[in-house]
This record gives structure tokens, C-alpha cells and sequence, in this order.
């Protein structure tokens, strides 16, 4: 990144939101005047004109479901619907739910473990008292 600040007064956070027309980021996520400034330092949906960040990518095997490597090229409300979310640089450590053929989110898991492992529906999986909702 280019490591510049937000131009946000007295704000000392790396600025990431910038307008569409130039890319060029200038606030930080509290201080962007919302109108017309997206999210310049990670990838956008690919559906023309939407400005949301890409989150979801298309499927992959089990053994890579917590990879980084699937590059997310839609947002929620454009992925076609066999696509599952990614990680994303927002988001590095997101996982989905182990359970295959699931393509939630994993947001329970075991004390013991203290990463989310299991998706709502499949939290029984992580142990007594079906699991323990992780923190984002």
C-alpha cells in the first residue's frame, strides 16, 4: 500500500476509501464522506457498476477451503450461486464451515481450539454444548 493517512482532522489511520472516479484513497472508513467514495485498497465486484468489495469466489476443493489463494471476484449480491466467500484482506481470517459441501461461514468452535470451525447449523460439531460462537 501506499501508506498514506486519512485526511480525516487530527486522524492518524491509513486512508483506504478514496472517490471512484480517481481510486486514489484519502479517508479512512470513519471519516469518507460517504457519497461517491468506495473502497479503493481492495478488489471490487466485478457485476459493472458496483462498488462493493469482492468477497466471494468460486468453489474450491475441501482441503483448500480456508486457503487464501481464491481470489474473490463478487460481492454477495452479484456472486453467481455456486460461488463461496473467500478470504479477503478485510477479512484474512475467515474460514468456512468444515463440514463439507457447507459453504457458510464458520463462526463456532471448541474452547479448547479458539478459532472458528463450524457454521451455525453444524456448531454441534465443536464439541460440548454444540459449540462456542467466536468472536469476529
Amino acid at each position: 500500500g501506499s501508506g498514506k493517512k486519512c485526511e480525516g482532522e487530527g486522524c492518524t489511520k491509513g486512508a483506504s476509501y478514496g472517490e471512484a472516479s480517481t481510486r486514489r484513497p484519502r479517508f479512512c472508513a470513519q471519516h469518507r464522506p460517504h457519497k461517491g467514495f468506495i473502497d479503493c485498497k481492495n478488489r471490487l465486484c466485478q457485476e459493472k457498476g458496483c462498488t462493493t468489495v469482492a468477497s466471494f469466489a468460486p468453489p474450491q476443493s475441501p482441503s483448500n477451503r480456508t486457503s487464501s489463494k481464491a481470489i474473490a471476484t463478487y460481492c454477495k449480491r452479484h456472486s453467481p450461486p455456486t460461488y463461496i466467500l473467500a478470504r479477503t484482506r478485510t477479512k484474512p481470517k475467515h474460514r468456512l464451515c468444515r463440514v463439507e459441501g457447507c459453504e457458510k461461514a464458520a463462526t463456532y468452535g471448541s474452547l479448547h481450539y479458539r478459532k472458528p470451525l463450524f457454521c451455525g447449523e453444524h456448531r454441534a460439531y465443536g464439541g460440548v454444548g454444540g459449540g462456542v460462537k467466536m468472536g469476529s
